[in-house]
């Protein structure tokens, strides 16, 4: 057979995360950087209706959301202009910075 694959792209391939233990009880899915390495993001615990700081403002110099749809796409309107967005999960998690407003636990 050869080279085992997951060496041949010098990266793990999907059936080897099983094997990584998931720790500090949450889910941390791992990603791979640009230079191949590694890396761990957590994902946000966000809901419909909360209001979040992402890393950069919108071009209309609003930078305050509120989440209108989750998934592996979350759903964002800009609360200064109105614009929906959609973002991947992945792009969310690593540009979300703090929550403003949590939606109400019903």
């Amino acid at each position: 057979m050869g080279t085992p694959l997951w060496v041949v792209k010098k990266r793990p391939i999907r059936a080897l995360y099983s094997l990584i233990p998931q720790k500090w009880g949450g889910p941390w899915p791992i990603r791979h950087s640009s230079r191949g390495l590694l890396v761990t993001i957590p994902i946000t615990p966000v809901s419909v209706g909360d209001t979040v700081r992402l890393k950069k403002p919108h071009p209309c110099g609003a930078n305050e959301w509120q989440v209108t749809r989750l998934g592996a796409d979350i759903g964002l309107r800009c609360l200064g202009c109105g614009r929906s967005v959609m973002l991947e999960r992945y792009e969310f998690d690593r540009r979300f910075r703090g929550f403003i407003n949590r939606a109400a636990e019903e």
